[in-house]
Order: C-alpha cells, then sequence, then structure tokens
C-alpha cells in the first residue's frame, strides 16, 4: 500500500475480506461521507463535496484535516459534521468515460444509494441524463455485498430483476445505462494495473497493447481493419449505427455485400486481438448497431484527449496528443475528427502558454502552436516575447520573419500592430 495515502490494512483471518480504514464526515442524520476517497490525497488542498456544507478548501494530513490553518482530528465537528474514521471491503471502479478510473468505496455503511444528483441523497451520484434517480442500492452484510436494481440495471451483461438482490463477487461488471463499473473487492486498483485493459492510440501513430498483444500499424495489415477499429473506438461506449459505418467505408458496394466485407474484416481485426476468455466480447452487435463492448476495460488516446480538454487539464492534455490522428487515413470522418482534434490541441496550448511564466517550457508550447497553425498571431507572440525576455533577441526577429512571410503566402495578410510593436522591441534589445 502506498505510504502517500496512509490507508490502514488489516488482515482478519483468511474468512474476512481485506478491508481499509479512511477519513469520513459523519452528517447530521447520521450518513458518511468519505473524505480520502473523494479524491482527495494526504497534504493536498481540495474542495471537498459534503452535503449541507458550502465548498471549502480542506488539506487531508493524516488522522486529521486542516481548514484555514485550524486543525480538526477525530471525533471533532466541522459545521456540524463529525470527522470520524471509516471502513471500507470494496470499491467500484469506473471503467469508461466520464468516470474512467475514478474509485467509489463500498462497505462503510449498510447501504449506498446510487443514482443521478437531485432530491434523493445518492452517496455515488452520476451526473448522466440517462441514469435514474433511484438507479440501484449496494447493500453490505455477514454475506458480502449485494446489488439491488431499482432502475435497469446488468451485472456481467445480466439484466437484474428490479428489487431482487444479487450478490456480486469480485471483478463483476456492472453496468448503469452506458456507464460501467467494476466491483473489486478491497483495495482499489487502476484500470491500467487490472492487467487486461485494451489501450488502442491513434495520435502520431496507430498502436494496440492488450494482454498479450502488441502491435503496430506494420503489424495490423489490413488498412481496413485498423480504421474500421478506430471509427468504432471513437465513438466507445456508445453504439454506431451500420448504415453510416458501411457507407464510410464501402460506399461503391450494395448493402449485401458491405456487410459481407464488414463480417471479413471484424474477423481480421478479432484474430489480431484475441482476448482472454471469461470477460467481454470485443465487439456488442445488433441488427441495426455495432461498437466495441461497453463492457470492455478500454483506453482510447483520443477520449482521454477530449475528457483532460474538457476537464482544462490543458498540460495533460498536450501530453497525450502525440500527433495528428490517424495521420494515413483520408476519409471523411477521420478528416473530421483530425480537425477536430487539432482545434483543440491548439486551444489547449494557447490557454497553457499562459499559465506558464516565461522560460524554455514556454517557447516549446508556442512552437508546438505553430507547428498546428503557422498562421497563428497569438503563438508567434509568445515566441517572440519569450524568445526576447530570455535574452535572445534574434531570434525573436527571425520568428517574425519567418511568420510574416507565411502569413502573406498563405492568407495574404500582415502581421498585426501588437506583433509590430514585438518586432520593434526586438530591434531595441538588439541595439
Amino acid at each position: 500500500m502506498s505510504e502517500d495515502t496512509q490507508y490502514v490494512t488489516q488482515s482478519e483471518g483468511p474468512e474476512r475480506p481485506f478491508v481499509e480504514t479512511g477519513l469520513a464526515f459523519q452528517t447530521p442524520d447520521g450518513r458518511l461521507v468519505p473524505l480520502v476517497f473523494s479524491e482527495v490525497t494526504l497534504g493536498e488542498r481540495c474542495d471537498i463535496p459534503v452535503d449541507g456544507l458550502a465548498p471549502r478548501r480542506l488539506q487531508v494530513d493524516g488522522s486529521s484535516v486542516i481548514h484555514e490553518g485550524k486543525k480538526f482530528g477525530l471525533g471533532d465537528t466541522f459545521e456540524g459534521h463529525k470527522l470520524v474514521p471509516f471502513t471500507v471491503t470494496a470499491t467500484l471502479q469506473g471503467c469508461n468515460e466520464p468516470y474512467h478510473d475514478r474509485t467509489w468505496p463500498v462497505g462503510y455503511q449498510p447501504v449506498i444509494l446510487v443514482g443521478r444528483m437531485g432530491r434523493r441523497v445518492n452517496d455515488v451520484e452520476l451526473n448522466d441524463k440517462t441514469i435514474s434517480r433511484t438507479q440501484a442500492r449496494l447493500e453490505t452484510g455477514p454475506q458480502g455485498t449485494s446489488l439491488v436494481a431499482e432502475s435497469p440495471t446488468f451485472v456481467n451483461g445480466e439484466s437484474l430483476e428490479i428489487g431482487a438482490p444479487r450478490l456480486l463477487k469480485d471483478g463483476d461488471l456492472i453496468r448503469f445505462s452506458n456507464i460501467i463499473f467494476r466491483f473489486q473487492v478491497g483495495a482499489p486498483q487502476t484500470a491500467a494495473s487490472s492487467g487486461n485493459q485494451v489501450k488502442l492510440s491513434c495520435l502520431g501513430g496507430f498502436q494496440v497493447e492488450a494482454p498479450g498483444v502488441a502491435g503496430s500499424a506494420a503489424d495490423w495489415r489490413s488498412h481496413t481493419a485498423r480504421f474500421v477499429l478506430a471509427y468504432l473506438a471513437a465513438e466507445w461506449p456508445r453504439q454506431v449505427a451500420l448504415e453510416p459505418l458501411l457507407e464510410a467505408f464501402w460506399p461503391d458496394l450494395d448493402e449485401e455485400r458491405a456487410r459481407g466485407n464488414l463480417r471479413v474484416t471484424i474477423h481480421k481485426i478479432r484474430r489480431s486481438l484475441p482476448l482472454p476468455e471469461g470477460g467481454p466480447a470485443l465487439f456488442e452487435r445488433t441488427t441495426y448497431t455495432m461498437g466495441i463492448h461497453p463492457e470492455l476495460n478500454f483506453w482510447h488516446d483520443i477520449l482521454e484527449f477530449q475528457k483532460a480538454v474538457d476537464e482544462k487539464n490543458w498540460r495533460k492534455a498536450l501530453d497525450l496528443y502525440g500527433g495528428k490522428y490517424l495521420e494515413e487515413c483520408y476519409m471523411d470522418w477521420a478528416e473530421s475528427i483530425r480537425a477536430r482534434l487539432e482545434s483543440s490541441c491548439l486551444e489547449a496550448g494557447l490557454a497553457l502558454i499562459q499559465e506558464t511564466p516565461v522560460g524554455p517550457e514556454r517557447l516549446e508550447i508556442a512552437r508546438r502552436c505553430l507547428k498546428l497553425d503557422p498562421c497563428c498571431q497569438p503563438a508567434v507572440m509568445a515566441a517572440m516575447e519569450t524568445s526576447r525576455l530570455l535574452g535572445r533577441p534574434e531570434e525573436a526577429l527571425k520568428l517574425y520573419e519567418s511568420f510574416r512571410k507565411t502569413l502573406e503566402t498563405t492568407l495574404g495578410m500582415e502581421p498585426s500592430m501588437d506583433l509590430l510593436r514585438e518586432e520593434q522591441l526586438a530591434k531595441l534589445h538588439i541595439g
């Protein structure tokens, strides 16, 4: 167990499950609101969502929390909420977006309510309109944890009868609408550490990783197989309609021949990407739709990239952007995704420039933005300014002259007045 988190691991004999302890607020009505599992690491300041409290900047420090310099230990009351220890026997681990790798504790109180944000106070709140406000509940007793469905819910692909408890086993996949969770007894694990993850990268080159499989574009001889996998992956965990899929790849064939080609292509993908037995299949298909199985432990770089952009985690977004999306594919759908991702990467780069102090890193970010859009005036402005402030005005002037020619050739435009002023400042520094 990591020393950073300082969880207490307790072994209580072979018949008892692994448990962990952490910190929680006990609300006036007796409910527990876990702190350590609310994405707080020890020593890190973070807003804690606690019912009845306005957002507070709290710092977790061992078995206490600090607010505005005042320390609250176990048993102390913070605005009517008592700080207490809690015990976790299992976790729910998000397997797909928007909760990929996020963890919720289970077993710290007899009943855990799952549902959409609303009037009912749910312990696992899912901000998704397809989730019911009363989706399900997790009941922990001597035999373990049971899942009781209150709205359509699936375990390992099997629909649960409403109101009938289902005893969960370690590793069970639970699906609420399109959101997938893995039930794990004991310590939370990241999806990457589970050993059964399928990873697909399409930014800067095609790359597939899976248990016992690692292959680049050269190992996937069929262009169509690569592109169909990428087409379906871009929409995961949603299914795609078969008609536009067939039209995108075989527009000149009648439907029967196009479906035949799709079957052959799917067979090639399965042969190149065999999955271990006992888990979900690679694909899920109906009469009119198809997609990568929503319960698959799946990671895709463009989905992670878009998540980072949505969360305004600009640095992570730039780290994930390894290059143009599926550069060898010239189909309309790929061109559209490529343009969207380039635009988002440029947005991330320009935002990160504003947050980065003057230095080589800021200059490198500006240059990356110029590679995405050679006519981006804010990027060349940042590059020129940074070069000048680093004592390299000659470099700033070279950037200006190169940009001026590109702008004139490409758009028939002249640099802005701000760029002209930056050019003059560079000349003054040389003088």
